[in-house]
């Protein structure tokens, strides 16, 4: 099994309709490949993670790396992993405000409370770096 981390910019802002569509296309093709994961959008930002057989991470991520939606993509951390964080979220999500998800059901799966109980170190310091860098965007 393989985790992989990478941040990435979106080559223009993406409206909720946008990110709506993206999740639903992305919890299908994940749900299908048993691929699970979080993905967090602030302010024309990505952060994600997604995790699970290594023949389908690596393909995933090769096919993330040509999307014309993403420039600017570091991977951040590619390893093997015991078992998965997420193995519930098809793909946890999150946009600009916890507020948001209050809104709008697509979201629902997603909590603040799940994403800090994270417990892989070199994850978590990633995703309270890319937390804290759009601090005056969230609002917690």
């Amino acid at each position: 099994m393989k985790r992989i981390i990478y941040l990435s910019s979106a080559t223009k802002f993406m409206s909720d309709f946008e990110l709506h569509n993206l999740l639903k296309i992305a919890r299908d093709n994940n749900k299908i490949k048993n691929i699970t994961g979080l993905l967090l959008y602030i302010d024309g930002d990505f952060i994600q993670i997604i995790e699970g057989d290594e023949f389908e991470i690596n393909n995933l991520y090769s096919n993330i790396q040509f999307d014309n939606r993403h420039k600017n993509i570091i991977c951040v951390s590619d390893q093997k992993i015991a078992k998965r964080q997420f193995p519930d979220w098809t793909m946890g999500f999150n946009a600009t405000s916890y507020k948001i998800l209050n809104r709008n059901p697509s979201y629902a799966d997603f909590n603040s409370e799940a994403l800090f109980k994270f417990n892989d170190k070199t994850a978590s310091i990633f995703i309270e770096t890319f937390l804290n860098s759009h601090k005056n965007f969230i609002d917690y």
